[in-house]
C-alpha cells in the first residue's frame, strides 16, 4: 500500500488566532472546530495551532470538516483532570494525566483490543499518531481494536461517544487514489494553564481487507517545560521601563515622546514583576510568527543602591515572546507576553505606539 503523506503548516496571526496557509490544492478547511495543533505524524509535519494540508504523491487529499456539538455519552464516571503540579515535574503531571484519560476511553460495542497494529491496516502504524503534535515535551498512549462494523460505522460511534470530559475538535479524511484509506476524530480536553499545553485524543479508522475495520486511539498530553526557580525576578526598588520602537519608526511618532520612565511605587513594582514571573517557559515545538519588527519594552530591575538585578525584553511583535536575565545569566524564553506591553505601560503611565 502506498503511504500517505500530508503536509500540514499553521500560520500564527498577530492576535494568535489560527490561520490557514494553502500551498497546494486539494485541501479544504474544516468547519466548526478549531484544530489548534502544530503537527508531525504519519501524514507528514504540520504545525500547532492551524492546520494547512496538501497531497504528496498519487491525488492525495486531505479532507477537514467540523464536529458537531458534543453527544452526551462517552465513558461512564467523572471526567480525568490533570492532575496537580505540585511535587511533581511537568513531565510526571502529565504522564498521569495521560494514563487517566487513557484509562477512561470508550470501548466499540463487538471490537477486539490488539497488541499492535494491523499488518492489513498499515496506515495505523507508526510511533505517532497520524495528528501528533510537533513538540518533543508530551507522552502519548496508543490502543488498537478491530471490529467488524465498516469504517463509518465505526467512526459514527466514536463521534457519539467522545471520552469523558472530551468536546471534539475536528475530523478529517484521508484520500488515496479516489477512495477513503483513513479517518480521523480528534477530541480535546481542558488545559492546565502553565503546566499542560494540551490534552488531545484522536481516533483514527481505516478499513481491513474483506470487511470490518480497525481503529487506532491515542491519547496525546502536551506539557510545557518546567521553569527554573532561577527565573524568578528579584525584589527590586525601580523599574525603568523603556520603548524599543519598530525599525524605521521615528522616536517623535511616539507620544509624548521615547523617554524611559522609571517606576518607584512598590504597588506598581511588585504588580509588574508579578505579571513577568507569571508567564510560563515557551514550548519547544516549532512555531510561525508573524513579522517581527522588533519592537517591544525592556524592563531594568534594580536595587536601592542603583544595582541592575534584571532585566526582561518584552516583544510586541513577532511570536511576542519575553527574554529574561537575573544576574547576568540569560534564563530560558517565556510565552504569553500578547498584551503585556500594553498592561505595563499602563502601569507605568507610558502611551507609547509600539506597533506600526
Amino acid at each position: 500500500m502506498q503511504s500517505i503523506y500530508v503536509l500540514v503548516q499553521k500560520l500564527r496571526r498577530m492576535d494568535d488566532s489560527a490561520e490557514w496557509l494553502m500551498p497546494r490544492t486539494g485541501v479544504e478547511p474544516e468547519v466548526g472546530a478549531s484544530r489548534r495543533r502544530v503537527m508531525t505524524g504519519i501524514f507528514g509535519t504540520n504545525r500547532k495551532n492551524g492546520h494547512t494540508a496538501a497531497g504528496v504523491g498519487a491525488a492525495i487529499a486531505f479532507l477537514l470538516a467540523g464536529c458537531a456539538s458534543p453527544t452526551p455519552g462517552g465513558a461512564p464516571g467523572a471526567a480525568a483532570s490533570p492532575a496537580s503540579s505540585t511535587g511533581a515535574g511537568h513531565a510526571e503531571v502529565a504522564t498521569q494525566d495521560a494514563e487517566a484519560l487513557f484509562g477512561a476511553l470508550p470501548t466499540p460495542p463487538g471490537a477486539t483490543r490488539l497488541s499492535a497494529a494491523p499488518t492489513a491496516a498499515p496506515v495505523l502504524g507508526g510511533p505517532t499518531a497520524p495528528e501528533s503534535p510537533a513538540d518533543p515535551d508530551l507522552v502519548q498512549r496508543t490502543a488498537w481494536w478491530s471490529t467488524s462494523q465498516s469504517p463509518t460505522a465505526l467512526m459514527a460511534w466514536v463521534a457519539a461517544h467522545p471520552p469523558a470530559g472530551t468536546t471534539p475538535d475536528g475530523s478529517a479524511r484521508a484520500i488515496l487514489g479516489g477512495q477513503t484509506s483513513l479517518w480521523t476524530r480528534d477530541f480535546t480536553a481542558p488545559a492546565q494553564p502553565g503546566v499542560i499545553s494540551e490534552r488531545l485524543v484522536e481516533a483514527s479508522v481505516s478499513a481491513l481487507p474483506g470487511g470490518g475495520a480497525a481503529m487506532r486511539e491515542d491519547v496525546i498530553v502536551t506539557y510545557l517545560p518546567a521553569k527554573p526557580a532561577a527565573e524568578t525576578l528579584p525584589i527590586a526598588t525601580t523599574v525603568t521601563v523603556a520603548p524599543v520602537l519598530p525599525a524605521g519608526q521615528d522616536a517623535a511618532s511616539s507620544s509624548p515622546g521615547s523617554a524611559p520612565v522609571t517606576v518607584t511605587s512598590p504597588m506598581a513594582i511588585a504588580e509588574i514583576t508579578s505579571l513577568v514571573n507569571g508567564l510560563p517557559v515557551v514550548s519547544a515545538a516549532r512555531v510561525n510568527c508573524p513579522m517581527d519588527t522588533g519592537a517591544g519594552l525592556r524592563l531594568t530591575f534594580r536595587s536601592a543602591s542603583g544595582a541592575q538585578l534584571a532585566t526582561a525584553d518584552i516583544g510586541a511583535s513577532g511570536c511576542r515572546t519575553v527574554s529574561v536575565v537575573v544576574g547576568g545569566d540569560k534564563q530560558p524564553e517565556l510565552s504569553g507576553g500578547d498584551g503585556l506591553s500594553g498592561q505595563i505601560m499602563t502601569i507605568a503611565g507610558a502611551h507609547w505606539v509600539l506597533t506600526n
